[in-house]
């Protein structure tokens, strides 16, 4: 983290913040969510729709849970425009109607991505669930989210998946949260979502947003890619020290307490610019 705080000097209106879910708006899932927190978050996306005053810019999700997981946050925040699911294989658009609310990164066409997919599946159930005791999250269509079990520690876990067959290692982007292992089809990881989620913004929506122009905010390894494509990176206080040490900017407040705190300072940030 740099000694200044980077909303004091930054040059360009913040039209967008992209936060991750678990760990950064919500606790681990055992811990009850943040309600209050939440309701402001959906009070400041109701703010950003106003066409007088832009002055708070809108909260859209990345996270490396499946569809409807982000999607039912979406919607209990408002976000008004489109989310990350899966770690940027897939995005949810809350505008479109009902059966194509969903895209996915145009990496994944090939039909090469579905049968790595089969073939990875089938190895990780051998080597990583069968003799490992690490558990899959079920709902993700594109990628794959392993959790550690008590036989093995998730450092574990993200070295044995590592170690998967040399001709499926090339295919797959491996990263980790705190407690889960997820692997992604090369190139797809939250960064490369950004890039997809930014050029959406800019060709199919109209709107004028660059990376100088967001703030992301993340807790663990794999908001890394992420928070290296942003105006101004943060991370909450708990974040994987790797992740405080790259963001820009560490809150004060914990999940969605924090995220208010950063929204609010980039919306002194506009303010401070002239930007409404």
């Amino acid at each position: 983290m740099r000694e200044r705080n980077p909303f004091d000097d930054h040059e360009s209106p913040i039209k967008l913040v992209v936060a991750d879910l678990d760990g950064t708006i919500t606790a681990d899932e055992v811990k009850p969510l943040d309600c209050q927190g939440l309701s402001v978050l959906r009070r400041y996306n109701d703010l950003s729709r106003r066409e007088e005053d832009r002055t708070f810019p809108p909260i859209s999700l990345a996270t490396g849970r499946p569809h409807s997981y982000l999607e039912a946050f979406a919607r209990f925040i408002a976000t008004p425009l489109p989310s990350l699911f899966e770690s940027g294989c897939g995005m949810h658009l809350p505008t479109a109607p009902l059966g194509h609310e969903y895209l996915f990164h145009p990496a994944l066409a090939s039909p090469r991505v579905s049968e790595a997919l089969e073939r990875f599946r089938a190895w990780a159930d051998d080597e990583l669930v069968a003799k490992r005791g690490a558990g899959v999250i079920i709902g993700k269509e594109y990628s794959v989210s392993l959790a550690a079990g008590d036989r093995c520690s998730v450092e574990e876990l993200l070295e044995a998946t590592r170690a998967m067959p040399a001709d499926l290692a090339p295919l797959f982007v491996v990263t980790r949260s705190v407690g889960v292992v997820d692997v992604t089809p090369r190139p797809v990881d939250k960064g490369s979502g950004f890039d997809w989620l930014i050029g959406y913004l800019r060709d199919e929506l109209g709107l004028d947003v660059a990376a100088a122009n967001v703030v992301a905010v993340g807790d663990s390894y794999n908001d890394l890619p992420l928070l290296g494509k942003v105006g101004i990176s943060c991370a909450v206080p708990d974040a994987a020290p790797a992740v405080r040490d790259a963001a820009d900017y560490v809150a004060a407040g914990r999940t969605a307490s924090g995220v208010v705190e950063i929204i609010e300072l980039a919306a002194a940030l506009n303010r401070g610019l002239g930007y409404r």
